[in-house]
């Protein structure tokens, strides 16, 4: 059978869409998953991307990168004239290809099921309580570390149930795309694109009154984020509940630092803009991407959380003024004893910070540190 193509829908779906990237799934034919087409549906869109360039050289409509979901291979129409002739020229491409090497799909619309929620009310609040995670790897994907399959089926369950906040819209992130989902859904449709390619995956639970966010993500280089926002609660409370779900993926990191941080898209370069404040020298190391693989023995600062492991430990001794869980794996969560210094502020307190820094200084992440 070959493969169809729902033109009509497509079409009628960018006229709603008023000229915006025109969102599409191939289904798979039976006895075939999304994983398994994913391949040859990246090579057909680059077929029809290659076609419509010698088509419209100087603007020419191209598809984003596919991604697996439990839905099919979804990717978006972008770009170029996005004219009704090239929508259609480059649909056809794409099904010519796709029936080239013996795949029968069906090309349909992707409607989102529910508009996702504007975040520009969030970034009015104060800087919630983030995790940066750094996760232990001896695999490498195009040259790449990346976190074994085996590590995502055992955390992604537990980080899908860890997001769930009162009346929240759950969102499930795959590479570049944004899916709503459910809280029943959520670990199943995560779980569904194992392996990915890029490693880039999340889930989040948004509430929009009172203002409510949790997220957990998975991202290049086997590093990750985790993130609680409450309008209603404390920072500490906050800082407890990102303390719950380190418990979960603790015994897989090498380490992990928790601060204040941008909303939604909290990183380690966003002290300027975000907290007031220059890079440290460990910030900026990690920020320039030249700290993996180390991690495992030395620490970016100072914070009022981290995932340490038993090599740091060592170094360091036990420390003044915080509390020390075993996570398992020779991993441990190290938590201030009173985090309100650290944590009133956008940034700790100068005497507190010096003095968690005095500390770690045997081993503080600096730019001479031969990497």
């Amino acid at each position: 059978m070959a493969s169809r193509v729902d033109i009509e829908g497509l079409l009628s779906l960018g006229a709603v869409l008023g000229g915006g990237p025109l969102p599409f799934v191939v289904r798979p034919p039976r006895g075939l998953t999304a994983r398994e087409m994913l391949a040859d549906v990246r090579t057909a869109a680059a077929v029809a991307d290659a076609l419509a360039c010698e088509r419209v050289p100087a603007d020419p409509t191209s598809a984003t990168e596919a991604d697996a979901t439990s839905r099919g291979v979804v990717a978006e129409l972008a770009e170029g004239t996005m004219a009704e002739e090239e929508v259609r020229a480059w649909f056809a491409d794409l099904i010519a290809a796709l029936d080239a090497v013996g795949v029968s799909a069906r090309v349909e619309p992707r409607p989102p099921s529910k508009r996702l929620p504007d975040l520009y009310p969030w970034l009015s609040m104060p800087p919630p309580v983030t995790a940066f995670l750094h996760f232990a790897s001896d695999q490498e994907r195009d040259g790449l570390p990346v976190i074994s399959d085996d590590v995502l089926r055992e955390i992604l369950p537990h980080l899908a149930s860890w997001v769930h906040v009162a009346a929240g819209m759950t969102v499930v992130e795959t590479g570049l795309t944004d899916t709503v989902s459910t809280a029943a859904r959520a670990a199943d449709e995560l779980l569904s694109v194992l392996p990915v390619d890029p490693q880039q995956l999340g889930v989040s639970c948004i509430a929009l009154e009172p203002r409510r966010q949790r997220y957990a993500r998975v991202d290049l280089n086997a590093t990750g984020a985790l993130q609680a926002l409450d309008e209603t609660s404390s920072l500490t409370t906050d800082l407890a509940a990102v303390c719950e779900a380190l418990n979960i993926v603790g015994p897989y990191l090498d380490y992990a630092a928790v601060r204040r941080a941008q909303p939604t898209t909290g990183s380690y370069g966003d002290a300027v803009d975000c907290l007031g404040r220059d890079l440290s020298p460990g910030e900026q190391v990690v920020h320039d991407g030249r700290a993996h693989g180390i991690l495992d023995r030395y620490v970016v600062d100072a914070w009022v959380a981290q995932v340490l492991t038993e090599r740091h430990l060592d170094e360091v001794g036990a420390p003044d003024g915080f509390d020390v869980t075993e996570l398992g794996n020779r991993r441990y969560l190290v938590v201030a004893a009173d985090p309100e210094p650290w944590l009133t502020g956008t940034n700790p307190e100068p005497s507190v910070w010096e003095n968690a820094r005095t500390w770690l200084a045997p081993v503080l992440l600096t730019p001479g540190i031969h990497l």
